[in-house]
């Protein structure tokens, strides 16, 4: 439903049917049984520049929840931020896995801004990644500089600090 004046909400709720069971794909993925996971997602902007969401995957016979999605998002001229919380009991990795992401920008005068984004396993109770950064923009061109420290990466030991340079145009 879109209001016409920067207010919407959308819903969607769907699930995929088979004649047969079909192996191809990852039994975490809930696509195997011939009548596959329900699939939900709500989207909404109450007023202009705030919105929020959220996803979720639901077993398709207990419709126990294997993965879900949450968050908002606000912007304006000078200053945007969002948060988004995810769960998902059997991941990629094959465990379960729970993190929170955090991030945000604000712009100081019409060009500089400031930068910072957070992603923390709530798991593990540690940081994951920690972004704090400087911003340039103009009307064509965005450069950030971002120092960035990276705690929790997979097949490497220890914290790992790095300065990324990001050019848009």
């Amino acid at each position: 439903m879109d209001w016409g004046d920067g207010r919407h909400a959308y819903a969607l709720v769907g699930r995929s049917l088979r004649a047969q069971r079909n192996n191809d794909f990852p039994a975490r993925t809930g696509l195997q049984p011939p009548g596959s996971d329900w699939v939900v997602a709500l989207e909404g902007q109450p007023l202009p520049g705030l919105s929020f969401f959220t996803r979720a995957r639901l077993d398709g016979d207990t419709l126990d929840v294997r993965r879900a999605e949450a968050g908002a998002n606000y912007y304006s001229t000078r200053f945007s931020g969002y948060f988004r919380y995810l769960t998902d009991n059997l991941d990629i990795s094959g465990s379960k896995r729970e993190n929170l992401d955090l991030g945000g920008e604000f712009f100081v005068t019409k060009n500089w801004g400031v930068v910072a984004y957070g992603s923390r396993d709530l798991e593990g109770k540690s940081w994951i990644v920690r972004d704090i950064g400087v911003a340039y923009r103009d009307d064509s061109t965005r450069l950030d500089v971002i120092y960035r420290r990276e705690d929790t990466i997979l097949g490497r030991l220890g914290p790992n600090d790095s300065v990324l340079i990001r050019l848009t145009l």
